[in-house]
């Protein structure tokens, strides 16, 4: 026992031993011991108080029945020196002591701790600590303690315990204590720098409430965690392992953690296992080998830069509860499940590598949310992204070669930008009752779709899929919306759109696919400035869909341009253009076009069957067939052409046209072929087509104010019951026939045939109808051929045709109001035909005005045959009445009758070259008729003809008024007057004057008989300058009648016979 100032000193194997209470007592003095022993005392071994000092050098203390040193304000220092196997702690320093433990010291195998500080320090290098029955160091009440080369190891408790204390452990071993290797708790710090951490029975390293900071440090194999946090513990580890820790390598509970430049692996949990918002921060470290996941996140949140996460017994980082991650510059690879799983979570990852993880590359469920910026997901075994029921945003990112789809959504949503994702043996993306976002990006090269679709919602902007092995975009029920993007090169189709899907496309691209650009059922499409273009099957086809096209193109497809089934299609300025199969190819559908083109496929145009279909301002051109093909179809026109297409610009089947403002120009074959069909145009131009402009076959075509011009074959051809009617319209310009009707009826109203090559009007078993100022001209054959056929003529003119105004076989003609003039031939040539003429004017013909035969039967009701080169009328085997009518100023005849009957009722035969009318073998009958100034005779009877002149008049002709050759006149009523030679001149013939008829005012005889027979009755014969009556071999008998002032005798007889009765003379 020392106090005061005194001094103590042991050595040279002193022992102190076996005392009953300490064996070195110490109040404020010194004590140095060396070499020496002190053991079994029955209290401590030194205890020391007071400000006291012990310096223990190659000493041991042992067996102590208390500590083998305990100090209070005092200062031990042991050099090489043994404290080991006391009863109680190896050292227990208290109220501001300090302990210097150096020099290979040991201290072991205390019944309690090896070093117990309470507010006081410790410092130990060189030395041991070891196999203590509770801890190796115990920090208490502010206590601190530096380590420093020194091995803490085997205590049954902690290696170090601190509470509320403070430790710096450098270059030292803690390891195999029965507990943690170190604890801290109640804001304790510790600080361990190049030591190990091993084996210890629970956790490396516990901070309660306290601050750990360790570098350059292994905290390994431990039977716990490697560090575990709890109470706001904050945990920082720089350039360590952690490593083989039997739980977790680090445990944080409502705690933080910075892990830098370290790794964390071969842990048989997590790498780090964060819970009850615990933050974790990582940088520059490695996470591997962990029997779980290499970071996981229970409600915590986790900052990780450029880091590895790889080959982990689980996930790379899995979170849960809540938990946020931010991973940056990192990789996450070769785990047996998900590289990031997400349950109710969130993830920012950027400049960050998911690669190689045998499950999904990233796996959120429950309402995770997933970032991604500038990363790369690629060689997963599942999918690139699993989302279910969660989100997931993804910037500058790629996602590649993964195991299923490049991102699959269950009910979840995702915005993709500036990203790629390509090379997945199924789809690039899957979505299932989900939602995405697409922007500047790139879906390439995946084995079947580009994106799935199902019961979703996409956007899609500035971004190609392409190269996809089946389809671009294949959507079931689902809507998409896809802006300025490019679809091309996929396997099967660009976008296939099924079950009640809705397709929005903008300023896009969908090319180079071996089948449908397009494909449409059950669905909609509508789209705006895009490109069709290339595709190795149809441009687009819609199978009960309906589609909105504005300002597109759809071209160079090897089958159909756009392609309806049961669909609805509305087009705007869009172009059809150049596609292998048809531009339109319409079924079963309605389909309407604004100021679109369709060009240049080599078969149809546009091709409707069961169809409707719009088109306004509209062109159809330089197509390889038809230009348009409709059956069993409907068609509107409105402005728009069909033009230079290989084959008919319109081709109908059981279908129907309205068109309006339409030019049909340059077809290679007709205009319009119509097959049981209905064709009305209006105010527009059939022209230049190298067939007919019509053909019609059991059809109707109407054209109001429209030209059919200039066509290859017949303006129009109608056969089979069809109908033409023809309105304000002109068909001109044709090599073949302006009109040939086949069995069927036209009708033209103020309507013109001008300058065809053939006839102007050809009809077989047809009708015509030239109504209200229409006009047939200028043709080199006839204006109207009819056989076995009808034309009804009103108001209208047929003139200046090559051959005969009208060449009627077996046919009626009805004309009123009606001009045939100016033909080379007959004005009307009619051949077993009937012709019924009302205020009609034949004229100016270059031969005859009419010409009659085989049984042709005209009549004439105030109508005017005038000035034609040859007869006014011919006569051959057909009859004529005329009522009202002039026939006049004619070349030849005024009428010319062989066989034939006429009637003459109130009419006028006039200044004529030859005879006015001449007779062979035929009848004439005139009623209140006359027949003057013709230049030969008046009436000429030949062959047996047979005249009967009743009320007429025969004046001023310039041969005998009436001559009769083997013929019979009958004159009631009737002036035969002033004529150029006798008034009547008979030759075997037989002449009957009654009923105050005159004979009057000739140069030569009023009547001549010659082998003839008269009978004169109540009629006059006066005046003329030879004599009235002279007969030679004839027989004549006059009954009250006059004959006077005669220049010759009033009779002059030769061999003839006369009877009078009640005659002047």
């Amino acid at each position: 026992y020392a106090a005061g100032a005194s001094e103590v000193a042991l050595a040279d194997n002193s022992i102190v031993s076996e005392n009953a209470a300490d064996g070195l007592a110490l109040d404020g003095s010194q004590a140095t011991v060396s070499d020496s022993q002190i053991v079994a005392n029955q209290a401590n071994g030194i205890f020391g108080t007071g400000g006291a000092s012990a310096t223990v050098s190659g000493s041991t203390i042992a067996a102590q029945a208390q500590a083998g040193a305990a100090l209070s304000g005092s200062t031990v220092e042991l050099r090489g020196s043994v404290v080991r196997e006391n009863r109680a702690h190896g050292v227990y320093a208290t109220s501001g002591s300090k302990v210097i433990v150096a020099a290979d010291s040991t201290i072991s195998g205390n019944a309690l701790d090896g070093v117990l500080l309470d507010g006081s320090q410790a410092e130990v290098s060189a030395s041991q600590i070891l196999g203590n029955r509770q801890h190796g160091l115990n920090g208490e009440n502010g206590s601190s303690a530096k380590i420093e080369g020194s091995t803490i190891a085997e205590n049954a408790a902690e290696g170090i315990m601190l509470t509320g204390s403070s430790a710096e452990v450098r270059g030292s071993q803690i390891k195999a204590n029965g507990r943690n290797g170190i604890k801290a708790i109640a804001h304790s710090q510790v600080v361990v720098e190049d030591s190990l951490i091993s084996e210890n029975g629970v956790n490396g390293v516990l901070l309660d409430g306290s601050i750990g900071e360790l570098n350059d440090s292994q905290i390994l194999s431990n039977q716990a965690n490697g560090l575990s946090g709890t109470d706001q513990a904050q945990g920082m580890i720089a350039s360590c392992v952690v490593a083989g820790n039997a739980e977790e390598g680090i445990l944080l509970h409502s705690s933080k953690a910075t892990v830098s430049a370290s790794e964390v692996r071969d842990n048989s949990k997590n790498g780090a296992y964060a819970t009850a918002g615990s933050e974790l921060v990582v940088s520059g470290s490695i996470f591997s080998g962990n029997g779980m996941n290499g970071i996981s996140l229970d409600g915590s949140r986790a900052t990780i830069s450029d880091s590895r996460l790889i080959d982990n017994g689980v996930h790379g980082l899995k979170e849960v509860n809540g938990s946020e991650a931010t991973m940056s510059g990192s990789l996450v690879s070769g785990h047996p499940d998900d590289g990031v799983y997400l349950d109710h979570s969130s993830a920012t990852i950027s400049t960050s590598t998911i690669e190689k993880n045998q499950g999904e590359g990233l796996h959120g469920v429950a309402q995770a949310a997933a970032f991604l910026k500038e990363s790369y997901i690629l060689n997963n075994g599942k999918n690139g992204v699993l989302l279910e029921n969660s989100s997931l945003e993804a910037q500058g990112c790629e996602i590649r070669a993964n195991g299923l789809n490049g991102v699959h959504e269950r009910s979840s949503s995702a915005k993709i930008d500036t990203s790629l994702i390509a090379d997945h043996p199924r789809n690039g993306m899957l979505l299932e009752e989900s939602s995405a976002t697409i922007t500047s990006s790139q879906i390439l090269t995946n084995q079947e779709e580009g994106i799935l679709a199902r019961e979703s919602k996409l956007a899609i902007a500035d971004s190609t899929i392409s190269e996809n092995g089946q389809n671009g975009l294949f959507m079931t029920n689902s809507t998409a919306d896809i802006t300025g993007s490019k679809i091309t090169t996929n396997g099967i189709r660009g976008i296939d759109a099924q079950k009640n899907s809705s397709l929005t496309m903008t300023t896009s691209l969908v090319s180079g696919h071996p089948s449908d650009g397009i494909s449409l059922q059950n669905s909609s499409a509508d789209i705006l400035q895009s490109r069709i273009k290339d595709n190795g099957a149809r441009g687009l086809g819609a199978e009960v869909s309906t589609v909105v096209m504005e300002e597109c193109e759809v071209l160079g497809n090897t089958s159909h341009g756009i392609d309806l089934l049961s669909s609805t299609a509305d087009l705007t300025a869009t172009k059809i253009l150049n596609n292998q199969g048809r531009g339109l190819n319409s079924q079963d559908s309605t389909a309407a076009l604004v100021e679109c083109t369709i060009s240049g496929q080599p078969v149809e145009g546009a091709v409707l069957v069961n169809s409707a279909a719009g088109f306004e301002r509209t062109t159809i051109d330089a197509n390889g067939s038809f230009g348009l093909l409709a059956q069993n179809a409907v068609a509107a026109f409105s402005g728009g052409s069909v033009s230079s297409n290989g084959k008919d610009g319109i081709s109908l089947t059981k279908a129907s046209i309205d068109a309006k403002d339409l030019k049909v120009e340059g077809n290679r074959g007709h205009g319009l072929l119509a097959e049981a069909s209905k064709a009305s145009f209006h105010n527009s131009t059939i022209s230049g087509n190298s067939g007919d402009g019509f053909w019609l076959k059991f059809s109707q075509g109407s054209a109001e104010k429209s030209e059919i011009t200039d066509n290859g074959g017949y303006g129009i051809s109608a056969q089979e019951r069809s109908r033409v009617t023809l309105s304000g319209s002109e068909v001109s310009g044709h090599p073949q026939d302006g009109l040939k009707l086949t069995d069927s009826t036209a009708e033209l109203r103020a309507s013109v045939v001008r300058a065809n090559g053939g006839e102007g009007i050809s009809a077989q078993n047809s009708v015509v109808k030239l109504l209200d100022g229409s006009e047939v001209s200028d043709h080199p054959n006839n204006g109207l051929l009819l056989n076995n056929s009808s034309a009804e003529i009103r108001g209208s003119t047929i003139s200046q045709n090559g051959q005969h105004g009208t060449l009627a076989t077996s046919s009626i003609i009805v004309a009123v109001g009606a001009t045939i003039s100016d033909h080379p031939q007959d004005g009307l040539n009619l051949t077993d035909s009937k012709a019924d003429l009302e205020t009609t004017e034949v004229e100016g013909n270059r031969g005859r005005g009419i010409a009659a035969a085989a049984n042709s039967e005209a009549r004439l009701v105030n109508s005017t045959i005038v000035d034609n080169d040859q007869e006014g009328v011919l006569l051959q085997g057909s009859s004529l009445e005329a009522k009202g009518s002039m026939i006049e100023g004619n070349g030849a005849h005024g009428l010319s009758a062989t066989d034939s009957k006429l009637t003459l009722i109130e009419s006028t035969v006039s200044d004529h070259p030859q005879d006015g009318l001449l007779l062979s073998g035929s009848t004439a009958e005139l009623r209140g008729s006359e027949v003057t100034d013709n230049r030969g005779h008046g009436l000429r009877a030949t062959a047996g003809s047979t005249a009967f002149l009743s009320a007429s008049r025969v004046e001023g002709n310039g041969r005998e008024g009436v001559k009769l050759e083997d013929s019979a006149a009958d004159l009631s009523g009737t002036e035969v007057e002033a004529n150029g030679a006798a008034g009547i001149k008979a030759t075997d013939s037989v002449l009957n004057l009654s009923k105050g008829s005159e004979v009057s005012g000739h140069p030569q005889e009023g009547i001549i008989l010659e082998g003839s027979s008269a009978k004169v009755s109540e009629s006059l014969i006066r005046d003329n300058r030879s004599h009235g009556l002279s007969a030679s071999g004839s027989k004549a008998t006059l009954e009250g009648s006059t004959i006077s002032d005669n220049g010759g005798n009033g009779l002059e007889l030769a061999g003839s016979s006369l009877t009078v009765s009640a005659c002047q003379l």
